[in-house]
């Protein structure tokens, strides 16, 4: 009798341990800058994707285990965490920031047949048919061809000038717009580059103004592309001045002030947060703000990537749990993706795991950015 009591308690135990520990539905490894110049960027990520982690799990009741890795940027670092989580934690997909990282990263995932999903990937390069690598983050191609339009089309500008930040994702967007800028009739009149981590672009920018350009398009990370906006209103340049989204992914770049920010035009995939006639980004707003205790600004847009990153997978890797060759199976899935409605925008992928994406143009004025009629 004692040992049927043992076995009923024990058994008894079994099951309420069960239903206290939701079954694990995924791991995930998240490969971003947690410190760094782009820290700031890592950190939207991870709210992205914490707060798609807690909509998932109170819908499916499964626990979903998000492992991070402090990148810094660096592909080299980049390639040891992803070695190290392949040794330890055996992600089924994973998630990374940056051109170059994607890169890196391109022949590891293939090898290993793992789905790798950029989140904010630019560059040309990585687009690659048939394989592991996917981006919900627009080609620079399709970044550029939309500046070309608004530039040409909206702005009429004859007159072009560009300053370029030296490194993958510049080259990419700058090499592609001027390719589309080429068949315009408009003019490149003056093209000026700087090295990451520059701070005086007085040089570039005089040499620019002499050249009596209508548009200058600014191609810069937010640290850099922030001193060189500051100098450009200092040395009074009057062209309109259109930058690359990239220039929004830090508090340094929104803490500029009004005085140096009015006027800005970017171009981006990014949600308009200030355009509340849109519920589900009014919904994600509401939800991002209670969690955060701030508003998502343009900067934001790589916390939307990776909140609706999240959300697309998730069903996927239930659904391939099962099977043996899941990388493969989940790889197909996406593939077969149509029509996803996300925060961030309608997402299908192509079959070299891109997507397209409707882009806005976005003006910086009162005190914000907002969404510009064209």
């Amino acid at each position: 009798m004692h040992k049927i009591s043992v076995f009923l308690a024990f058994f008894l135990f079994s099951l309420v341990s069960q239903a206290e520990t939701p079954p694990k539905l995924f791991t995930v490894g998240v490969l971003v800058p947690l410190s760094g110049g782009a820290s700031e960027q890592g950190k939207w990520i991870e709210r992205g994707l914490d707060l798609a982690k807690r909509e998932i799990e109170r819908r499916d009741g499964a626990t979903l285990d998000l492992h991070f890795e402090d990148t810094q940027g660096d592909t080299a670092k980049a390639i040891s965490a992803y070695k190290y989580l392949q040794r330890t934690e055996k992600p089924s997909v994973y998630f990374a920031w940056g051109s170059g990282v994607g890169l890196a990263l391109t022949p590891l995932v293939n090898r290993d047949q793992i789905p790798l999903i950029g989140v904010a990937t630019g560059t040309p390069l990585y687009t690659s048919p048939n394989d592991f690598t996917f981006r919900n983050f627009p080609s620079a191609v399709d970044e550029a061809l939309q500046a070309v339009k608004v530039v040409t089309e909206d702005l009429k500008a004859k007159r072009i000038a560009i300053l370029q930040i030296e490194n993958a994702y510049g080259e990419g967007a700058i090499g592609a717009f001027e390719k589309h800028a080429a068949h315009t009739g408009a003019q490149v009149v003056r093209k000026e580059v700087f090295l990451p981590g520059d701070s005086d672009f007085r040089p570039q920018i005089l040499r620019m103004k002499q050249s009596a350009p209508d548009v200058v398009y600014l191609a810069s990370y937010p640290h850099e592309g922030g001193i060189a906006l500051r100098q450009m209103k200092e040395m009074r340049v009057e062209a309109q001045i259109v930058a690359t989204p990239a220039i929004a992914g830090s508090h340094t770049f929104s803490q500029l002030g009004d005085e140096i920010l009015e006027g800005l035009i970017i171009i981006s995939a990014a949600p308009v947060f200030t355009d509340f006639s849109q519920p589900h980004v009014a919904s994600f707003v509401h939800r991002y703000q209670e969690a955060y205790g701030e508003k998502p600004d343009l900067g934001h847009y790589l916390g939307v990537n990776a909140y609706d990153a999240l959300h697309i997978i998730a069903p996927l890797l239930k659904l391939c749990a099962s099977e043996e060759e899941s990388g493969s199976c989940l790889r197909d899935k996406l593939f077969s993706l149509k029509s996803y409605h996300g925060v961030g925008g309608v997402i299908s992928f192509d079959r070299n795991g891109d997507v397209k994406k409707e882009f806005s143009v976005q003006q910086y004025t009162n005190g914000a950015f907002q969404r510009l009629d064209r």
